[in-house]
C-alpha cells in the first residue's frame, strides 16, 4: 500500500511534496504561523484544547468558533501556541511508520507538559489517533474528548443555550 510506495520512492510527486512540506513546517499546509486567535489564552491548565493543523492553518474560523463558545460558557482552558503535529496527517500519507510514532511522542510530551487532565480535540481524526494508536504506541494522554461532545455537555449543563437559525448546515464528525 501507501507505506510501500513511500519506502520504494513510488509515491506520486504531489504526495511527496505534501510530505516534504509537513516535515519542514510540521503541517501539510506549509504554514508558519497559526491563524486562529490565541491571544490571552494560557498554555497550561486542566483542560487543553487541541485545535489540530486544519483548524490552525486552513480553517481558523472553526477554531475561533470553538474558542468563542468556550469563552461564552466560561470554561477555563488552555491552547498550545506551538501545537506540534499529532502524526495524523503524516500517518494518513505514509501509514503509521516510525516517523509518525515520533511525532506522536512529541505531541504527547507537549500535552503532558501543559498539565492537562482533559484533552478536548477539535479534529475527529486527531481524536481517533489519540484514543487508539497513541494508546497502542504507549503514549500516555489525559482523558480525550471530542470538541463536539464537550460542547454538547456544556449545552446539557445549561452553560450554553443554542438558538434556532434559519440556515442549512451539514455536520461532519469522522
Amino acid at each position: 500500500g501507501r507505506t510501500q510506495a513511500i519506502v520504494n520512492d513510488l509515491a506520486p510527486a504531489y504526495v511527496t511534496k505534501v510530505i516534504e512540506r509537513e516535515r519542514e513546517t510540521g503541517n501539510v499546509y506549509g504554514a508558519k504561523a497559526c491563524k486562529a486567535k490565541l491571544d490571552g489564552i494560557p498554555e497550561t491548565g486542566d483542560t487543553l484544547v487541541w485545535l489540530g493543523a486544519t483548524a490552525r492553518y486552513a480553517t481558523p474560523c472553526v477554531a475561533n468558533a470553538l474558542l468563542s463558545l468556550l469563552h461564552k460558557a466560561k470554561v477555563s482552558f488552555a491552547v498550545l501556541k506551538n501545537e506540534p503535529a499529532s502524526g495524523c496527517a503524516l500517518g494518513d500519507l505514509t501509514g503509521f511508520v516510525e516517523e509518525v510514532r515520533d511525532e506522536a511522542k512529541k505531541a504527547g510530551e507537549a500535552i503532558r507538559a501543559s498539565g492537562a487532565k482533559k484533552l478536548v480535540v477539535l479534529d475527529s481524526y486527531d481524536a481517533a489517533l489519540f484514543r487508539h494508536e497513541y494508546k497502542d504506541w504507549g503514549v500516555e494522554l489525559p482523558e480525550v474528548v471530542t470538541a463536539t461532545s464537550f460542547v454538547c455537555e456544556l449545552v446539557k449543563d445549561g452553560r450554553l443555550t443554542p438558538r434556532k437559525e434559519a440556515l442549512k448546515a451539514a455536520y461532519h464528525d469522522g
